[in-house]
């Protein structure tokens, strides 16, 4: 899927970054890290009212 190295997903380029032997660079994964969930907490928080009524719709009452 990834046929070019400039487009890799952020796993990947994260992943990268602590692999490298050269340069070890765990304060920069950290970051990457925290960057990338940050959106995807968010946005589970607003979506949460959803998500709940969602699965409680779909249950079977008796």
């Amino acid at each position: 899927m990834l046929r070019t190295p400039e487009k890799k997903t952020l796993a990947v380029g994260l992943y990268d970054i602590v692999t490298d032997r050269t340069k070890l660079q765990f304060t920069m994964f950290a970051a990457g890290c925290v960057l990338i969930a940050v959106p995807i907490t968010v946005l589970f928080l607003l979506l949460q009212r959803y998500l709940v009524a969602g699965l409680t719709s779909g249950a079977e009452k008796g």
